[in-house]
């Protein structure tokens, strides 16, 4: 059925995405080496099968009294029939793809260690990951105070600027957002320990308490993203230990899983932060199920700015590499600094008329930042050096595969893919990735000896 709503240029551009991610799994599966199935190519492949096939395609086939996207049905988001502008993004995600491809089989860099962890010592990487973990906390409690105690209940939002003795954080100025975003420490810090525990079985009430922990303030965030970057790195650290592939059945279980949390916590999130349970209480299971495939409405948005530049819009150029190096820069200093405000510029331009003209909130995927510098050229150059990076990054697993904190690092860098794909605005992306997966190079460097 789905064929014949597809022109014949959609279905060629559809099957060429297919082709690729399925000559790539292909290759993975059939390799001597287990460990081929986590090679980094093919996390990029789930995160665009979601985003670039599962959404659209649903949305095709949801017409009438179907919706697709709340209060709407069909191919119509933010006011907006994309129906026609389809194919623009399952064209720039078959050239990224492919460029991402060419650059990681083409391009190989020569990377012999040179530092290795030949004896690692578990009771340090344990401490690292405690430490980080403190840290994370304490940063954030600087910022938010008393607070702190109120987020742990993300149920009951009216709460959340009440503070305890009148204490409700630091004026920390302009580093109030990395103290807030110190927080993601969390991460890395749960994810070492559970690595650790894996061989030595101790710690566990630790492990436990940091995630219900963190779990428990970032739905008071409603940031659903680290709650993914934390779950899958756990689940994928217990199948790499035992030498597993991942059972189809198995992603499917978590991917269901995780489509519905994603659907009850978009559903039920504030303008600010929790979660609203009276939402929750009237919310009927369709609801939810559509509440879900609302974050695939960055690939219409994407179809719909690679469609408008350069036809309507200019190309940006360098601007998000420049916001994205000027960015530690405080603006209260720096005032000359690039605004930063393309990501939401754009579709808010775009969307003007059948949104009512305010903001959209509408995101695009990285590959339409990517194209809004220079176009194709500039599609294809950062998806060959994409490539190259994460050729880079797998070599240096490879070496390391068997190294506990290693496989946390890797492995933090494979989940962080998902934020790196679906979110086009490489400043926000680069602040994220430093405190979610910089820290754990760090504890490498320290931990580690020359080889």
């Amino acid at each position: 059925m789905i064929l014949a709503l597809l022109s014949p240029v959609e279905l060629a551009l559809i099957l060429g995405i297919i082709l690729l991610m399925g000559l790539e799994c292909w290759s993975a599966i059939r390799s001597r080496s287990w460990v081929q199935v986590y090679r980094p190519t093919l996390f990029v492949s789930v995160v665009l099968a979601f985003y670039v096939l599962v959404g659209p395609l649903r949305a095709i086939l949801s017409v009438g009294e179907v919706a697709n996207f709340v209060g709407t049905s069909g191919t119509t988001f933010r006011g907006l029939d994309h129906r026609s502008l389809l194919i623009w993004g399952w064209l720039g995600a078959l050239v990224f793809y492919a460029s991402l491809l060419s650059g990681f089989y083409l391009f190989q860099p020569v990377c012999l260690p040179h530092r290795l962890m030949l004896k690692a010592d578990l009771s340090k990487i344990r401490r690292w990951g405690s430490l980080l973990c403190w840290a994370g906390v304490a940063m954030y409690s600087l910022s938010n105070g008393g607070r702190i105690l109120f987020l742990l209940n993300p149920f009951n939002p009216g709460q959340f600027n009440q503070s305890i003795f009148g204490f409700s954080g630091f004026d920390l100025g302009v580093l109030t957002n990395y103290f807030n975003l110190a927080i993601n420490l969390l991460i890395p810090g749960i994810v070492i320990q559970f690595a650790v525990w894996l061989r030595q079985r101790k710690g566990m009430l630790e492990i436990f308490l940091w995630l219900v922990l963190a779990i428990l303030l970032y739905l008071s965030e409603a940031f659903r993203y680290r709650i993914l970057l934390l779950v899958i790195p756990i689940m994928l650290l217990w199948l790499f230990y035992n030498r597993r592939r991942p059972m189809l059945v198995l992603l499917l279980v978590f991917m269901v899983g995780f489509v519905s949390l994603n659907g009850l916590i978009g559903y039920a999130r504030t303008q600010v932060r929790g979660l609203d349970v009276q939402k929750l209480a009237v919310a009927s299971p369709l609801e939810v199920i559509i509440s879900s495939f609302e974050e695939a409405g960055a690939f219409f948005t994407t179809s719909a700015v690679i469609h408008a530049v350069p036809a309507e819009h200019p190309f940006i150029g360098f601007e998000p590499l420049v916001t994205a190096a000027l960015q530690p820069l405080p603006r209260k200093y720096f005032s000359w600094k690039p605004s930063g405000e393309y990501p939401s510029k754009l579709p808010d331009q775009i969307y003007s008329e059948t949104w009512g003209g305010y903001k959209t909130h509408a995101a695009f995927l990285s590959y339409a930042e990517y194209y809004l510098m220079f176009g194709w050229y500039s599609l294809v150059t950062i998806g060959i050096i994409s490539g190259v990076v994460l050729r880079r990054l797998w070599k240096w697993f490879l070496w390391r595969q068997y190294e506990p904190l290693a496989q946390s690092i890797y492995l933090l860098n494979a989940s962080f893919i998902y934020v790196l794909v679906s979110r086009g605005y490489f400043a926000q992306t680069l602040a994220l990735y430093c405190f979610t997966v910089i820290p754990t190079f760090f504890v490498y460097l320290k931990l580690s000896h020359r080889s």
